[in-house]
């Protein structure tokens, strides 16, 4: 599927793009902790479909480089942004699961007519704390062994029904991620993305890109309340819950999730 891998320099590093010969229709960058490997199900149904996808290794992961020990998401938008001028990339959709996602909003504030579309997987639009998961996670992330950090994980990304099933490929792509990924990065952009980053919400109404939110009623990072509500405050937004998903849709039901922005950027271009 990707014929080509370019490192290009930006301001969070040197981000690694995964993709084919022409201009893509979608653009995705992972949620923290994972490299392309959590979107990769969807690019091939997407790819079956006749959609052309890339994929942005984000800072720190999947052999891009962080040059920040601390960050807001606004620069991770900045960066998506450098990313399309740097390959020439316009009028292209672009998107991510979580952190991506947040990127993706960010960056359609900052320049919003180079970007056709946003699909915001699982992608929160509050701002960051230090309760529960999101208190612990940089310590884990950076001291605990890879698998046992993954393990630790799942139960709060997966739904009931993937984790008691079929929680097998989920650890894998998320172990492999934190394996290649230096633990200095692990523990600077939990810090950056799950504690620091600042809230999205007072922006809404200004992020008139057309939107599709895919959110999973199983989320436990991403409730569904706040995310119907997010959603709603969008202009041009459209939600689509993802029956038996939690917090990873894309890669929980990469079929019903790649049906939905196939229709999604269909109708953009009828």
């Amino acid at each position: 599927m990707f014929a080509h891998v370019t490192t290009l320099p930006t301001t969070m590093g040197d981000l690694r793009v995964l993709h084919g010969e022409g201009r893509p229709d979608l653009v995705l960058w992972p949620g923290l902790f994972f490299d392309h490997r959590l979107h990769l199900p969807l690019a091939n149904a997407l790819g079956e479909r006749g959609l052309e996808v890339a994929l942005v290794q984000s800072p720190g992961y999947g052999g891009s480089t962080l040059a920040k020990p601390r960050f807001q998401i606004r620069e991770c938008g900045a960066a998506y942004i450098e990313v399309l001028e740097a390959m020439g990339w316009e009028g292209v959709a672009i998107g991510g699961t979580s952190w991506g996602g947040m990127s993706a909003m960010h960056a359609a504030l900052i320049e919003p007519a180079r970007i056709a579309a946003l699909v915001l997987m699982n992608a929160p639009f509050w701002g960051g704390s230090r309760q529960g998961l999101m208190g612990v996670a940089p310590t884990m992330a950076r001291h605990l062994p890879v698998e046992a950090f993954a393990a630790a994980t799942l139960p709060s990304v997966l739904a009931k029904r993937t984790l008691l099933h079929h929680p097998g490929p989920t650890f894998r792509a998320l172990a492999d991620a934190l394996r290649d990924a230096k633990p200095a990065d692990r523990e600077a952009t939990a810090l950056s993305v799950l504690q620091h980053r600042e809230s999205l919400r007072p922006h809404l109404a200004e992020l008139r890109t057309p939107a599709l939110v895919i959110a999973g009623p199983e989320d436990s990072l991403c409730p569904l309340k706040p995310m119907t509500e997010g959603a709603a405050a969008l202009p041009q937004g459209q939600l689509l819950v993802v029956p038996g998903t939690g917090h990873l849709s894309a890669l929980e039901d990469p079929a019903r999730c790649a049906n939905a922005i196939e229709s999604f950027l269909v109708g953009l271009a009828g």
